[in-house]
């Protein structure tokens, strides 16, 4: 029963161990402070644009992949 015990508790070390260290001395300095707002913001306005076009293109496509799909029953019969 005791060796029990102490395999679990070994396991439970071993497998925390590198989440502790890393607690402990952490190999990154922590967060930024990002200066270049205006930057960022122009940034993030490109990207939606372009997901845009890919959610209409998106959507034209699963339109069509409804039109097949309730024309397959069809077919059966």
């Amino acid at each position: 029963m005791i060796t029990v015990f102490f395999g679990i508790l070994f396991f439970l070390i071993l497998t925390f161990l590198p989440s502790i260290v890393e607690l402990k001395k952490p190999k990154d300095p922590g967060p930024r402070i990002i200066v270049e707002y205006d930057h960022i913001y122009l940034s993030d306005l490109e990207n939606r644009k372009s997901e845009d076009g890919e959610l209409k293109a998106n959507v034209s496509i699963l339109g069509e992949i409804v039109a097949i799909l309730t024309f397959l029953p069809d077919l059966e019969s």
